[in-house]
């Protein structure tokens, strides 16, 4: 598990953090930073290219992507959410 919640980390961190998923990474936490649009749809797309995570937190960031709905149901609804974008 890597925790990164509640550092700061908005859009212009999504560059790093796509390094990071790079990995067989099972569990990341970006709950309580300031991760806007770019940085969702950029961390979105690696995670549906990679499909290491098995939970992800992201709450408490101003999101637009994954949909406010698909967030408050958890870890799980928004990695099927974005298998569901692999797809697409």
């Amino acid at each position: 598990m890597l925790d990164l919640s509640a550092n700061d980390l908005d859009d212009n961190c999504a560059r790093p953090l796509l390094k990071v998923l790079q990995h067989p990474l099972r569990s990341l936490d970006l709950s309580g930073n300031e991760l806007g649009p770019t940085a969702a749809v950029s961390l979105c797309t690696a995670m549906a290219r990679f499909g290491f995570l098995q939970q992800l937190r992201l709450e408490g960031n101003p999101l637009d992507y994954p949909p406010a709905g698909i967030l408050s149901q958890g870890s799980e609804a928004v990695l099927d959410f974005i298998r569901g974008y692999r797809h697409a």
